[in-house]
């Protein structure tokens, strides 16, 4: 006779963000946080806190240059993400030890078309495409859009969004929460086995949502 599996009724789930980090750990979870919120207006806070770590022996420098080469194999397309940390690598980490294949990010600019989904101007978006239409590409602008989590750009696209297979995963990976539940009416069905992607791409605010909102 099979045993019955028990039925957990009372079971209960904390916010990924309540979860106790171990004291062995505190350093490099410090250190992941500051990486994954570098922005223009605490860039030289987050070198100075970084600084900090390694002088205190919180974190190594292989730790470093570990999530360093992340950045560049992973190709994180956050905003602003990749020029922040190459400031903060270049002025943390001794140029001489920057290997060759990072070195390549250095000098990747993006697009202008990509400069301006980035800073979410809808009027400069619209005079551009008068001059220059968008072309055939592999990444749509309202994908950009998403994925950037511009959102007034996104609003101004979002005719297209059944033009992009991709644009949930690219929403969850922007992060923002206003282009997130607008696909949320259209599409809810997609938002099905996404946890999985929202947790690998550090979107821990929209791992928790997604728990609360996709059944």
């Amino acid at each position: 006779m099979s045993k019955k599996i028990p039925a957990f009724k009372n079971l209960k789930f904390k916010s990924i963000c309540e979860l106790k980090i171990p004291f062995i750990l505190e350093g490099p979870h410090q250190a992941e946080s500051i990486f994954w919120n570098i922005n223009s207006e605490n860039s030289q806070d987050s070198i100075t806190n970084l600084k900090q770590l390694i002088n205190e022996g919180l974190i190594s420098k292989k730790i470093f240059d570990s999530f360093t080469h992340a950045v560049v194999t992973e190709r994180i397309q956050n905003k602003m993400q990749s020029i922040f940390l190459c400031n903060v690598y270049n002025t943390v980490s001794k140029p001489y030890l920057i290997p060759n294949d990072l070195k390549q990010l250095y000098i990747q600019y993006s697009s202008q078309i990509c400069k301006i989904i980035q800073s979410d101007d809808v009027e400069e978006y619209k005079t551009k495409m008068e001059v220059s239409p968008p072309s055939n590409s592999s990444q749509s602008h309202v994908g950009l859009a998403a994925e950037f989590g511009s959102v007034n750009i996104f609003m101004y696209l979002k005719d297209h969004i059944s033009e992009d297979p991709k644009i949930v995963r690219k929403a969850i990976k922007g992060g923002n929460f206003d282009i997130i539940n607008y696909l949320f009416k259209q599409q809810p069905e997609e938002f099905k086995y996404t946890l999985k992607f929202a947790i690998k791409s550090h979107r821990n605010d929209v791992a928790d949502w997604l728990l609360k909102n996709v059944k």
